[in-house]
C-alpha cells in the first residue's frame, strides 16, 4: 500500500492549489485509494508518498509533479479507473405527448437545458457533435464527443427515442460512453410524463470518485434538464 502523507513544513514545497492536484495524480497513477493526512488549508504543507512495504521509501511532492507519466516515484501505473453508472429520472409536463416528443427531438432546445453542454455541429438529423463540462468533487473536466439517435418509436399515446454517445476528455485520458432512453407517455390529465434512463461508463479522473458520487451529480444534472424542458414546454403556448 502507498499512502499520501501531508504535514507542515518550514519551507513550502507546493504553491496554493497544487496539493490536491498532486494527490489526485498520485491516486490515479497508482490505481488505488490513498490515505492522506488532514489538510488545515492555512498552514504551509508538504506531501510525500510513503510505502508500507518499503519503510525507507519516500517520494516528495515536487517529484510527483515532475515525475514521468509512465512511472511515478518508481511505481508503474495502476489499473485504469472505471465507473459504470445507471441513472433513472422522470418529470411531468402539461403538454400532450406528440408536442413533448417533437420538442425533445429539437437538439438545440434540449442542449440548452443541459448545464455545461454546448452543441458544436449538427452532422445530420440523427447525429450531433458537442462538448460537455462537468464538475465532480474538486475535479472539473470537459468532454468532446458525438451523439446519435439509434432508434425511435412513436404512437398515439407514447414515444421513445434511444440515443448513444461517446466522448473523450479534452486534455486528459478519460472517456465516457452513454446510452440514453427517453420515454414520453400520456397522463390521465392530458399531459405527459417524460422518463429518462441513462447507462454510462466513465474512465479517467472522474471515475476515481466512485459510482455513488457520479450518480448524485448525474441525477442533479438530469433533474435540472428535466425542470428546464418542462418550464419551456409549459411556457411555449403562452409565447405563441
Amino acid at each position: 500500500m502507498v499512502a499520501l502523507v501531508v504535514e507542515e513544513a518550514d519551507e513550502p514545497e507546493l504553491r496554493p492549489g497544487q496539493l490536491e492536484a498532486v494527490a489526485q495524480r498520485a491516486v490515479l497513477h497508482l490505481g488505488e485509494p490513498a490515505e492522506r493526512g488532514d489538510l488545515d488549508g492555512d498552514g504551509v504543507q508538504r506531501l510525500e508518498l510513503l510505502s508500507e512495504d518499503q519503510p525507507d521509501f519516500h517520494c516528495p511532492a515536487l517529484l510527483v509533479i515532475g515525475g514521468s507519466e509512465s512511472r511515478l516515484c518508481g511505481f508503474p501505473p495502476g489499473p485504469t479507473r472505471r465507473a459504470d453508472v445507471k441513472i433513472e429520472s422522470s418529470f411531468s409536463v402539461a403538454a400532450p405527448p406528440d408536442q413533448v416528443f417533437a420538442y425533445l427531438l429539437e437538439v438545440n432546445q434540449v442542449v440548452g437545458c443541459l448545464p455545461g453542454a454546448e452543441l458544436s455541429e449538427i452532422v445530420d438529423s440523427q447525429t450531433f457533435r458537442g462538448k460537455l463540462k462537468i464538475k465532480v468533487g474538486a475535479v472539473q473536466v470537459a468532454y468532446q464527443g458525438t451523439a446519435r439517435i439509434v432508434d425511435m418509436v412513436e404512437d398515439d399515446t407514447s414515444a421513445t427515442v434511444t440515443i448513444e454517445g461517446e466522448g473523450r476528455e479534452i486534455g486528459g485520458q478519460g472517456s465516457v460512453r452513454a446510452k440514453l432512453l427517453l420515454t414520453v407517455s400520456a397522463t390521465a390529465e392530458g399531459g405527459s410524463t417524460v422518463g429518462l434512463e441513462a447507462d454510462m461508463t466513465i474512465t479517467g479522473r472522474v471515475a476515481q470518485f466512485g459510482r455513488g458520487v457520479i450518480e448524485d451529480v448525474s441525477r442533479r444534472l438530469m433533474g435540472q434538464m428535466g425542470e428546464c424542458i418542462g418550464n419551456r414546454l409549459q411556457a411555449a403556448p403562452a409565447g405563441g
